[in-house]
């Protein structure tokens, strides 16, 4: 991987580990899997891409969140758990946990927060609207 010094440098090293304990094959596996183009799967990697924009697909991939965002293991006792699914109001709940943790996590950074909750109702909006 790249040495290159990006915003999410961190959070892309962790993304990787993730991937390599999955057991995904190749990188156009995880794109496939993640919703992105296999291009940009070494941009997640390096941290010049967020991976919390993956949040969801990742969340669905058993990821866990809070250690992807600060390094930590979430704690099993923990009241936190995301958890998706094609129940509308189960998604609201796993929203609102979302937005929970990120406030936990740093309550002085809420806009990155503010925008992963935008991107998470407008997918359980498009998991209601899809046949």
């Amino acid at each position: 991987m790249d040495d290159k010094k990006y915003p999410y440098s961190e959070r892309g090293k962790r993304l990787y580990e993730f991937f390599c304990s999955k057991g995904y094959k190749t990188k156009k596996e995880f794109a496939e899997k993640m919703n992105i183009q296999p291009q940009w799967v070494n941009k997640y990697f390096s941290g010049e891409f967020n991976p919390v924009d993956l949040m969801i697909p990742l969340a669905l991939e058993d990821c866990d969140i809070q250690w992807l965002i600060t390094g930590k293991k979430q704690d099993p006792d923990s009241p936190i758990q995301i958890n998706f699914s094609s129940n509308h109001n189960t998604n609201i709940a796993a929203i609102r946990k979302v937005l929970e943790a990120f406030r936990n996590i740093n309550p002085a950074n809420m806009e990155e927060a503010e925008i992963t909750l935008r991107k998470l109702l407008q997918h359980n909006v498009n998991c209601r609207t899809s046949p």
